[in-house]
C-alpha cells in the first residue's frame, strides 16, 4: 500500500501474500474503498476457501471500473508523488522547527540502507515531529496549512495531513506516538507550493 507495486515487489523478496489497500495509490482518486490480495495460486486458493468465505467482500462493478481507471495512471502518479516527497522531505529534514523527519529514503533515517535494498523509490507518505512544547503549537501548524487537507486516507491527487494529537480522547491518547507528530501525504501538486505552505505554517509554531 505504502509504495505500490511500482516501487516495491514483496513477492520477489520472499513474501507469500501481499495485501494492498486499493483505496490508496492503486485507485489514486480518493473515491473507492477496496483491497487486493496477491500471491501464488496455492496461497490465494487457501484464502478463498477459508477466510474469504466469511470475511471477504466483492467490489461493485462500478468500483472495479474506477480501480481500472486508476491503474492506467498508477506509474505516472507514484513517480510524481515520489519526486515531490523527495523535495519536501529534504526541506523538512533541514528545517529548525522540525526535530525529526520520518521518510526512509533520507540518509538520516535509521532504516535508510534497508529501504534502498528493498525499494526502487520511496512513496509520498511521511511523518514529522515538530519542535513544539504543547498541542496548541501543533494545532497552529496544522490550522495554517492551506495546501494540506486534514484526512485519514491518502494516495490521491491532493496532499494531506493528520496530526497525532487528533487521536486524543477523554482519557488521553489512543496511541504511544508523540503528540508533536504529524503525518503528511505528499500529493501531485507543484512542490514549490507545498514547500512554501509548509514553511509559512512552521513559522507559526
Amino acid at each position: 500500500s505504502f509504495n505500490s507495486p511500482v516501487f516495491q515487489k514483496p513477492l520477489e523478496l520472499g513474501m507469500d501474500l501481499v495485501a494492498h489497500s486499493a483505496t490508496k495509490y492503486l485507485n489514486g482518486h480518493s473515491d473507492v474503498v477496496a483491497g487486493a490480495l496477491a500471491g501464488s495460486h496455492k496461497h490465494i486458493r487457501q484464502v478463498m476457501e477459508k477466510e474469504f468465505m466469511t470475511l471477504g467482500a466483492c467490489p461493485s462493478p462500478h468500483d472495479a471500473w474506477l480501480l481500472m481507471r486508476g491503474l492506467r495512471t498508477l506509474e505516472l502518479r507514484v513517480h510524481r508523488s515520489a519526486d515531490n516527497a523527495e523535495r519536501v522531505a529534504g526541506f523538512l529534514d533541514a528545517h529548525p522547527k522540525v526535530t525529526r523527519t520520518h521518510w526512509p529514503f533520507l540518509k538520516s533515517h535509521p532504516q535508510h540502507a534497508l529501504a534502498r535494498r528493498q525499494m526502487e523509490r520511496c512513496g509520498g507518505l511521511m511523518s514529522i515531529e515538530l519542535d513544539a512544547t504543547d498541542e496548541a503549537a501543533v494545532e497552529r501548524f496544522c490550522d495554517n496549512l492551506k495546501c494540506f487537507l486534514i484526512a485519514v486516507s491518502w494516495g490521491g491527487y491532493e496532499s494531506l495531513q493528520w496530526p497525532i494529537c487528533a487521536l486524543k480522547g477523554p482519557s488521553g491518547y489512543y496511541t504511544d506516538l508523540p503528540f508533536n507528530m504529524v503525518r503528511l501525504y505528499i500529493g501531485l501538486e507543484d512542490p514549490d507550493l507545498l514547500i512554501a505552505d509548509l514553511e509559512q505554517a512552521l513559522d507559526k509554531i
